[in-house]
């Protein structure tokens, strides 16, 4: 599990590879200022601290170790990641794990499908996700990626929605 917070950038891509669905771009804590992350708070600190950090976390899971990966990740010099789709055909990875994304250099895909023949989209989870973004007040928030149980499958709606209970 990764805490990663979108800024308000979306895009679309000129990649091949990523496709021309509007992506999401991403920002880790050493990115960017604290004050991006605490908007509304009178932190006047420029670099970040793990004390800082706690405060983006929910109550009770401030030494969740899952959650301070981006921390981490990016402290140690990780930076741009998108949340993006994919134009690479899904049945070259059918045996991974994975499967039906299709790998990337670290990003986070979503899956679509695209008709051979004509070139149009077929299926785009990047398309709901991000018509959810731009959905949202201020087009800013927190994405949590969640790995439930290592299961080879998506996570799905009902399942999110029964853990928050």
């Amino acid at each position: 599990m990764a805490l990663k917070v979108a800024s308000a950038a979306a895009t679309a891509s000129s990649s091949n590879f990523i496709g021309p669905s509007e992506n999401i771009q991403l920002m880790m804590p050493y990115e960017t200022s604290p004050q991006h992350f605490l908007q509304n708070s009178t932190i006047t600190d420029t670099l970040w601290s793990e004390e800082l950090y706690k405060r983006l976390l929910p109550k009770g899971f401030e030494a969740y170790a899952p959650l301070w990966h981006s921390y981490y990740a990016s402290q140690a010099g990780r930076t741009e990641i998108i949340a993006h789709g994919t134009t690479i055909d899904p049945e070259y990875f059918k045996d991974k794990p994975y499967y039906p994304l299709t790998p990337t250099l670290g990003c986070l895909c979503a899956k679509e499908l695209w008709n051979v023949t004509s070139g149009r989209l077929l299926v785009s989870e990047q398309f709901n996700l991000y018509a959810a973004f731009t959905a949202t007040p201020g087009q800013k928030g927190f994405l949590v990626v969640i790995n439930l149980d290592n299961q080879n499958r998506a996570v799905t709606r009902e399942e999110i929605e029964q853990l928050m209970k």
